[in-house]
């Protein structure tokens, strides 16, 4: 098994690099050129937590991507973070 690191990926990839192939993706979105099942919701009670993973494959790129979100409902209170409004 491969183990990158944050700093592997950044020296490998860059911001710059990342944008432009994110950008490249939203672009050519269309429903025929992409393949993605209904994301992944894990509740996590005991934390009064939720992971949310939503992976896709592009068919004109011939890759995967994977957004995933975590959310600690509590971290603003125990931390004394002020609550931005969505």
């Amino acid at each position: 098994m491969l183990t990158l690191t944050s700093r592997d990926l950044y020296e490998w990839l860059g911001m710059r690099r990342s944008l432009e192939i994110v950008e490249r993706f939203f672009q050519d979105f269309t429903p025929d050129k992409y393949v993605w099942p209904p994301r992944m919701v894990s509740a996590i009670p005991e934390k009064d937590a939720v992971w949310l993973n939503m992976p896709a494959y592009s068919l004109v790129h011939g890759a995967f991507v994977i957004k995933i979100i975590n959310e600690y409902r509590q971290n603003p209170v125990k931390h004394g973070l002020e609550l931005r409004s969505r």
